[in-house]
């Protein structure tokens, strides 16, 4: 509510129209403060452009070929908002501490591994499900039982969102996961293993380089939130939720 007095909607529109390269004449009051986030808050702003027109054009292209299959419901509003809601917290973690000059080892253990297993887990697991939960209602196949990351990813490459998981890699996701951890050279190479085919597999990443790649799954996080937000904003005629629950969300 505080935003809706600052009266820069037609702010927000026009930076909207001018880095997508869009149309937008209208943005929902409930949208403004996430626009607002990440168009002009670092580092919301460095989202991938690539994957922002892939998960824009893609949901925009299933809702024109099965306009009458798709709506909003509370499941999908809600995976949507719990990505947002850590997306908001984790932009002020990275903004705080991906600058700390502090030893690699403590960095590690404080910043880039908890930061990356957020990002994945907390922030785009409930985004890429809420974007599945939205294929799921053009097919006949049963997609709303998946909830765990791989077979999430799968799905989405299958069906053409194949930029949106590029930069999550699901190994070292694994090995964090299973503590299988261990930091090197006063912290500055991480080596991570994990089980694959039923084969134990390690890979070792300099800190330059998982530093990358935490900027790279954020920045996709980014990209993302901002195209599945513009696409609910672009058709908030298709939220379907029941008011008259008292839990409704």
């Amino acid at each position: 509510e505080r935003y809706y007095s600052k009266g820069n909607k037609n702010k927000v529109i026009q930076e909207l129209n001018t880095r997508l390269k869009l149309k937008i004449n209208h943005i929902s009051d409930e949208f403004l403060y996430l626009f607002n986030e990440i168009l002009f808050n670092e580092p919301n702003y460095y989202w991938n452009q690539q994957i922002f027109e892939e998960t824009y054009n893609k949901l925009e292209d299933l809702l024109e070929l099965n306009s009458q299959q798709i709506n909003f419901d509370e499941t999908i509003l809600e995976h949507f908002i719990i990505g947002y809601h850590t997306y908001s917290q984790l932009s002020d973690i990275v903004k705080d501490l991906s600058e700390l000059n502090d030893s690699p080892i403590i960095k590690n253990r404080l910043y880039r591994i908890p930061t990356y297993i957020s990002i994945v887990e907390g922030c785009l697991t409930n985004l890429f499900r809420g974007i599945l939960l939205v294929i799921d209602k053009t097919t006949s196949k049963d997609f709303s039982a998946q909830n765990k990351l791989k077979p999430i990813c799968e799905t989405l490459s299958s069906n053409g969102f194949e930029k949106l998981v590029q930069y999550v890699d699901i190994d070292i996701r694994n090995a964090i996961n299973h503590g299988n951890v261990i930091q090197r050279d006063n912290g500055r190479e991480i080596n991570f293993t994990y089980s694959k085919d039923r084969k134990v597999e390690s890979k070792t990443l300099k800190t330059y380089e998982f530093d990358k790649l935490l900027d790279n799954v954020y920045d996709t996080a980014s990209a993302v939130l901002l195209g599945f937000a513009l696409f609910i904003n672009n058709h908030a005629d298709k939220i379907k939720i029941n008011r008259n629950e008292e839990n409704f969300l």
